[in-house]
């Protein structure tokens, strides 16, 4: 009996050490944060002889969502003085392209670019390297390059915000995220918005967190002298090539709870929230694989302890083993739904605290069994677009699932 008590007390430990990561994180973002880096980097800012840098918005646009008008929009609204704001799709014939135009045209600070197909990257690296290229060759390129995905609808104090960290000469890149809320209630999208939360917590860390690419920026300088551009012309995403960089050359990187921006885009239909879990799980095990296959281990002995734990009470009721053990195995079953029901603090949506504490255990399940997927994966299928690549993230063929412009 003493090995398997051994292993349940490494449960434990593994469900105590969950909820007190997100504490943490927690703490980060309601402490931290608020009380002593924002302080600090307002104080550098003070100090800049130029504080408000002139700023590159750059947002790869695929598509045509409910809520993208208002997103454009509300990037086009920053209280932010100095700025360009460039779209880049794939093609003249993308849904967002016409709405992109006519927008542009209203607006001198928006820009439409048009990129063409990706060959030897993913096509959103190739959009924003051919943005950045547009750019340059018209005289806009900003002293901030500033990151951010179609999907988001910011504050019109993000862009201020997002930049704000870059004042401290020791700060290389700002990265923000997204909070996703549950439009419809389904479980499908509260399986997206749980691991949104669980991402949301990781980017608190500053040892192994990543940068995100929806809501990045760093100065023009240092994506020059780092060769980003150079790495992203054959990678096969951008915030985790970009993180790739960080670690490399030991830069320091700042996740920034002002630039936390919510949004309802979850992701109605269950196969396609799997695919994204599969699609993510793929990007953190080629930039970093150790912490991912450590993250992925701890969870699948979670998710196996909470389905374990009706089976442990028969046999108790049965008396085959002792009461004390059922105790435990329930014990490891609310500290783990109980952590699952602390992330619903980044979504900041009423009444779904206890569904996430009733969705728990299958929450658990269906992310590790699509992270296991995802981690031994070498081809990503992404926006009607299937990648294959190699252990270094480097893209080897592009393979077009469905024309995304007439022929």
């Amino acid at each position: 009996m003493m090995p398997l008590w051994i292993v349940i007390i490494l449960i434990g430990a593994a469900a105590l050490l969950e909820i007190v990561c997100i504490v943490r994180a927690l703490w980060y973002m309601k402490v931290t944060f608020p009380r002593k880096l924002r302080p600090h980097f307002l104080h550098k800012r003070e100090q800049l002889r130029n504080p408000e840098p002139r700023v590159s918005l750059f947002v790869p646009c695929k598509g045509v969502s409910p809520d993208m008008k208002g997103n454009i929009h509300a990037m086009l609204q920053q209280d932010y003085p100095g700025y360009d704001m460039f779209c880049i799709t794939e093609s003249e014939h993308d849904p967002a392209a016409p709405i992109l135009k006519d927008m542009a045209s209203r607006n001198d600070r928006l820009h439409h670019v048009v990129a063409g197909r990706a060959r030897r990257c993913c096509q959103k690296n190739h959009n924003l390297l051919k943005g950045i290229g547009y750019a340059l060759k018209n005289g806009r390129a900003g002293d901030i390059y500033v990151f951010a995905d179609m999907d988001i609808r910011p504050g019109k104090d993000w862009l201020s915000h997002i930049t704000l960290p870059l004042a401290d000469p020791s700060v290389f890149a700002v990265s923000g995220f997204r909070s996703l809320i549950p439009r419809n209630d389904r479980f499908s999208e509260h399986l997206h918005a749980t691991f949104s939360a669980l991402q949301a917590m990781a980017m608190t860390e500053t040892t192994y967190a990543a940068m995100w690419g929806g809501s990045m920026a760093l100065w023009r300088d240092a994506f020059d002298h780092y060769a980003v551009a150079e790495k992203w012309s054959t990678a096969m995403v951008d915030d985790m090539s970009l993180t790739w960089i960080i670690r490399r050359h030991h830069l320091k990187r700042v996740f920034s709870p002002d630039c936390l921006v919510h949004s309802q885009e979850t992701y109605p239909e269950l196969n396609r929230v799997m695919d994204w879990l599969v699609r993510q799980t793929q990007y953190a095990a080629i930039y970093l694989r150790p912490y991912t296959a450590l993250g992925l281990a701890m969870n699948s002995v979670l998710a196996l302890s909470m389905l374990m734990c009706p089976m442990v009470l028969g046999l108790v009721f049965l008396g085959e083993v002792s009461t004390r053990f059922g105790i435990y195995a329930v014990s490891i079953y609310l500290l783990t739904a109980t952590a699952i029901c602390l992330l619903s603090t980044f979504a900041q949506q009423k009444g779904i605290r206890f569904r996430w504490f009733l969705y728990a255990p299958c929450l658990i399940l269906l992310g590790t069994l699509c992270g296991w997927i995802g981690f031994f994966s070498k081809r990503l299928r992404w926006a009607n677009i299937r990648y294959r690549f190699n252990a270094s993230g480097e893209v080897l063929t592009v393979e077009q699932m469905a024309l995304s412009e007439k022929e």
